[in-house]
């Protein structure tokens, strides 16, 4: 499984990609806007920071608004910029629009997996359901991905399946489970992995014991 940072901070993004366990870094309007950038000028300095692809979502309604933000977006680096767009009914129109002029697509905010065999279809390169977001709403997160990624390698479809608003260590594990190509996380999940006590008591008595013998 790879693992893609969700953030839309400069400063966040330069701290966990030293790290060395990313693959590129995914962000929404929410977060873009209380990180007080436009979406554009945010793409821009993430690409600056990471060699890696910036998945970044569009903030129109309408297929219309969502074609002209997607094209935008994508002109900025066509090779490393993917653009997100949610499966609705207008979504998916934008998503049909612009993967035929060869803009690469991540199909968000799936909370079926029904929607993601209509993205894939549409010409989305990624699929990307919201597992926390499927579980607030009474779902199974975990059998909507599982479904996910039976659908694609039992059909062949040109589309990869990322695990995302993975909200927990717990979620993440189950999303590795089933198969999902890739996960999106927060940096707060890599936090928590990273903090076991068990762990840090370890690295302690290591630590003091070694220093004893030999000093610092």
């Amino acid at each position: 499984m790879k693992l893609i940072l969700i953030s839309a901070d400069p400063k966040e993004i330069r701290e966990f990609y030293k790290l060395g366990i990313f693959v590129g870094v995914a962000s929404n309007p929410s977060l873009v806007a209380a990180a007080g950038a436009r979406s554009e000028d945010m793409v821009r300095e993430v690409l600056a920071i990471v060699p890696d692809p910036v998945f970044i979502q569009v903030s129109g309604l309408t297929s219309e608004d969502m074609v002209r933000e997607g094209r935008m977006l994508a002109s900025i680096d066509p090779a490393r910029v993917v653009v997100k767009i949610p499966v609705t009914i207008p979504g998916l129109e934008a998503i049909h629009t612009l993967a035929a002029e060869n803009v690469r697509i991540t199909a968000t905010a799936i909370c079926a997996a029904n929607e993601a065999l209509l993205a894939a279809r549409a010409g989305a390169t990624f699929l990307a359901p919201y597992m926390a977001r499927i579980y607030d709403i009474g779902g199974d997160g975990c059998q909507v991905v599982a479904d996910m990624v039976e659908l694609v390698e039992q059909h062949a479809l040109p589309s990869h399946v990322i695990a995302a608003s993975v909200r927990t260590p717990e979620e993440l594990m189950l999303a590795w489970k089933v198969g999902a190509e890739y996960a999106a996380i927060q940096s707060n999940v890599i936090a928590k992995i990273g903090s076991n006590p068990a762990v840090e008591a370890s690295a302690e008595k290591f630590h003091a014991d070694y220093t004893q013998a030999f000093g610092n």
